[in-house]
């Protein structure tokens, strides 16, 4: 079938592409991370529940957001593609359909999930009995997610 230096090729080039993506979007990733922590914190610091919420759930709860937004983006193959090409557009498309409004409810609300189970449930979130409501409008747009230039937001 294959030879076997056709083979040992074929998994070096593999090897060596895998390295030279993850040090190529790592300081993305870590950018992008930081622009939806930042985004939803901003979000979150403006709402009423945050005042009631037990000191640091706020940061648990973005930067579980920011996790899995950043795992969802830079997971998807096409946005692979697009940062390879160097094509902004195509990236922003990828960014826009990975953090669409459903989407970002949907990584909010899970979230949720995980920290109501680390704490047991969702009142032992909150300092005090309150019945006030987080925003599940987490700050994916604006200045919060446009603070940081990146090479994707640079022209």
């Amino acid at each position: 079938m294959f030879s076997k230096s056709f083979v040992v090729a074929l998994l070096f080039f593999a090897a060596f592409n895998s390295i030279a993506q993850s040090a190529y979007t790592e300081k993305d990733k870590k950018d992008f991370y930081s622009g939806v922590f930042n985004g939803c914190s901003d979000r979150q610091k403006q709402g009423e529940a945050n005042k009631a919420l037990k000191e640091g759930v706020t940061d648990e709860l973005c930067s579980c957001v920011a996790e899995t937004a950043t795992r969802n983006v830079f997971g998807d193959m096409d946005f692979q593609i697009a940062l390879s090409r160097n094509d902004k557009l195509g990236a922003k498309r990828i960014i826009d359909k990975n953090m669409s409004p459903d989407n970002a409810v949907s990584m909010f609300n899970s979230c949720m999930v995980k920290l109501e189970k680390k704490y047991g449930s969702k009142e032992n979130l909150f300092a005090e009995k309150s019945n006030a409501k987080l925003s599940e409008k987490i700050g994916l747009t604006g200045d919060s997610r446009d603070r940081k230039s990146t090479r994707l937001n640079s022209s």
